[in-house]
């Protein structure tokens, strides 16, 4: 008999990077407001780079008294600050000898995780397991003047039957965007242990810079064939909307708040970047590539083909 999806996670171990700078501070506060709901307990490690005890006490008052245990952490010889990201796999292989703990996230310490959040991972992810694939976030910034969401990393919108995708529930399909790129990974005791165990936690596995590839989990690790990772996210064909419980809140917004933006980051508003197949949309996914098939090779960057 197999074992019923857990609708809620029983201990979560988080490590958060936080490169310390007071202007900062308001989003790990703002974090820190949600972890105690993320689990049935909780144990959040900041990894940060100061040693200043002074820094450390105001990132102590910043977190304490929320509901969760906390512990903060400070490797030694760091190096280059690039690498303070990497720190986190110490504390994961340490955390990962106490049985008791079932899940383990990695977060920026500028993305909005919630229970809503969670909840949907929880749902997706047996049904994605099936297949070799993983629940996806889809980090997002609000436009100041508007209100209106954008995607922080997707430099267009795509027809989602034209993108790999697997069928979920109903007129739900869960599709592969070509940049997967969302700033935290979420994995069960399992799956840590595949990525801690494999290459996928070695900083020359993955496609992006260094400080991002800590951020990747196991996102590149033996995708599906066909797909161009292991990362999709939840659209309902018949409402044509992206399920909102996989937007995770890019706090700072600052790429979409830019005032004067030199490329394509923060451009598609999220009610636009998933669509139903109808004639418009099909021609507007053919004019948009080949408008950023041009820009590209002007900058002399590689395409994200899907």
């Amino acid at each position: 008999m197999s074992t019923p999806p857990i609708t809620r996670i029983p201990k979560l171990a988080i490590t958060v990077i936080f490169f310390y700078r007071e202007h900062r501070l308001v989003y790990l506060d703002t974090l820190a407001n949600h972890f105690a709901s993320l689990a049935d307990q909780v144990i959040v490690t900041i990894v940060t780079n100061t040693d200043d005890a002074g820094e450390r006490a105001i990132i102590e008052k910043t977190i304490a008294g929320r509901g969760f245990a906390y512990d903060i952490f400070t490797p030694i010889g760091l190096g280059h600050p690039w690498l303070l990201p990497w720190s986190h796999f110490y504390v994961f292989r340490k955390l990962i000898q106490d049985e008791s703990v079932t899940h383990f996230m990695y977060v920026e310490d500028d993305i909005l995780i919630t229970a809503e959040n969670i909840t949907y991972w929880l749902e997706s992810l047996p049904h994605l397991r099936h297949h070799g694939l993983l629940p996806g976030f889809l980090r997002v910034e609000q436009q100041a003047t508007t209100g209106i969401w954008y995607s922080s990393d997707c430099l267009m919108p795509h027809v989602a039957r034209c993108l790999p995708h697997v069928r979920g529930d109903k007129n739900v399909m869960y599709v592969n965007l070509p940049t997967p790129y969302q700033g935290t990974y979420l994995l069960d005791r399992e799956l840590m242990q595949v990525h801690l165990n494999n290459h996928s936690s070695h900083p020359n596995f993955g496609q992006w810079g260094m400080p991002e590839k800590a951020t990747q989990g196991l996102t590149y690790f033996k995708f599906p064939k066909g797909f161009r990772s292991r990362m999709v996210i939840p659209y309902d064909e018949s409402q044509d909307q992206i399920d909102p419980r996989c937007l995770i809140h890019h706090l700072p917004n600052n790429y979409i708040n830019r005032a004067e933006p030199s490329d394509r980051l923060a451009s598609v508003p999220v009610a636009e970047l998933l669509r139903a197949p109808t004639l418009k949309h099909l021609a507007r996914y053919v004019v948009d590539r080949v408008i950023l098939a041009f820009e590209t090779r002007l900058m002399k960057k590689p395409l994200p083909l899907p």
